[in-house]
C-alpha cells in the first residue's frame, strides 16, 4: 500500500520520527493510518460527506498540535546542515549535547516496526575541545536490557567469579584465577570492552489498544513497546 511506503520512507529519513500519521481518501470515505516502531494501526473509514465535522476535526487536530504530538521526538534537533543534535542530559545533571559529523552505520528497513539501528559518529558539541565520539540510536522491545546494562551484568559476573569458592568438578579454573587476579584488582579488564560514555532512555512508542484488530499483512507486526534508546 502506498499509505505505507511512504511511511516507511519518512520513518526511515527522519531520526526525529518516533511516529507518523496519515490520512487515506477513497471516493468519499475517509481512513486515518497511525504508525510506530512497535505496531501500525488503522481507524474505521467514515464518509467526509456524512461526517464533514470528523474531517474538520482531524485537520484541526493536526494543524494545532506540536511538534511532540506530530511524532517527533524533543530530545533530536535537526540544524539548518541537516546535521542532528542528539540531547543526552539527564535529570539533574549537566547538559550533554552530541552533534553528529557523520553516519557510520544506517541500513534502511523495509519495514515501519523494529529497532532500526543507527549509528553515528559525533562531536560533543559543549565540550572544549570538542570531544568524538560514537552514537547509537536504537529502539529496544520493552523487556530488552540496555547495552549499558547488559555489559554491567557482565562486569558484576566477572566481579562476583573472583569472590566465589570453585567447586570440585571445575578446580582447573583456579589457574585462571590465579592468573588474571590483578585483571580484577585494578578492573583492568575493562579495557577489554568499549566504554560507554552515557546512555539515555527516550520516548516509548503508543500503547496498543486492546480494541485494535490483529495483524492482517505484514506491514501489522504484533509487537511489546518499544523504547527509544539513545
Amino acid at each position: 500500500m502506498q499509505i505505507v511506503s511512504a511511511n516507511v520512507q519518512i520513518m526511515n529519513d527522519d531520526v526525529r520520527r518516533m511516529f507518523t500519521f496519515g490520512i487515506t481518501i477513497e471516493c468519499d470515505e475517509v481512513t486515518l493510518w497511525f504508525h510506530c516502531r512497535s505496531h501500525s494501526a488503522d481507524s474505521k473509514p467514515f464518509s467526509f460527506v456524512d461526517e464533514p465535522k470528523k474531517l474538520i476535526k482531524v485537520f484541526i487536530c493536526i494543524l494545532f498540535a506540536t511538534d511532540e504530538e506530530l511524532g517527533y521526538d524533543p530530545l533530536i534537533t535537526l540544524d539548518d546542515d541537516s546535521e542532528y543534535v542528539f540531547d543526552m542530559s539527564k535529570k539533574g545533571g549537566s547538559v550533554r549535547l552530541f552533534r553528529t559529523v557523520e553516519p557510520i552505520a544506517i541500513y534502511r528497513s523495509n519495514n515501519i516496526t523494529g529497532r532500526m539501528t543507527r549509528i553515528f559518529k559525533v562531536t560533543e558539541a559543549n565540550s572544549n575541545p570538542p570531544k568524538t565520539f560514537v552514537l547509537k540510536d536504537v529502539w529496544i522491545e520493552e523487556t530488552a536490557q540496555t547495552e549499558s546494562q547488559i555489559q554491567q551484568a557482565i562486569f558484576d559476573g566477572i566481579e562476583r567469579f573472583w569472590t566465589i569458592t570453585i567447586p570440585e568438578d571445575k578446580k582447573g579454573l583456579e589457574s585462571l584465577k590465579s592468573k588474571h587476579a590483578k585483571l580484577v584488582d585494578r578492573k583492568d579488564y575493562k579495557n577489554f570492552f568499549l566504554s560507554i560514555e552515557t546512555d539515555l532512555l527516550g520516548s516509548v512508542s503508543k500503547k496498543n489498544l486492546p480494541l485494535v484488530i490483529g495483524p492482517r499483512e505484514a506491514y501489522f507486526i504484533p509487537s511489546n513497546e518499544f523504547p527509544h534508546l539513545h
